[in-house]
């Protein structure tokens, strides 16, 4: 008896298949993206409910104390799922001295923002800022 195979057609042309995006990250991330916009304009103001404040000391923790840790999150996940992809595909070597480059170029956007104003003003401290966390924690990752 003659075996029959029968082609089914997947759309594909027979490649492999695509790499889906992981929608529920995007989405967290954009969730997160529009709270710290939200927070970055309504914290300054004068009557900001005591709730929407940053905590104050160390014995507490509100909203607004949750959403940078939640920002950074999202970014290590993404960069892992990434890094990981393109190591596979160049190998490890040159993933590393490409992400390594995207770290290095966080802090020096860092520094650009916020330390060359403060240095033009003659203020001569050079605060650390979220730029330049995201990028030493990203270089910290790789090693």
């Amino acid at each position: 008896m003659e075996e029959i195979k029968i082609a089914v057609a997947d759309g594909n042309g027979g490649a492999a298949p695509k790499k889906q995006r992981d929608f529920a990250l995007d989405n967290f991330r954009g969730f997160v993206i529009l709270l710290l916009i939200f927070f970055f304009f309504y914290y300054p103001l004068k009557y900001t409910p005591w709730f929407l404040m940053h905590s104050e000391g160390v014995e507490r923790l509100r909203y607004a104390d949750f959403i940078a840790p939640c920002f950074m999150f999202a970014l290590s996940a993404a960069y892992s799922t990434g890094l990981r992809k393109y190591t596979g595909a160049v190998g490890y070597k040159a993933a590393i001295k490409k992400y390594a480059a995207r770290f290095l170029a966080l802090i020096g956007i860092g520094f650009l923002l916020f330390a060359i104003p403060q240095v033009a003003d003659r203020d001569m401290k050079i605060e650390f800022n979220v730029f330049s966390a995201y990028g030493i924690a990203g270089l910290y990752s790789l090693f």
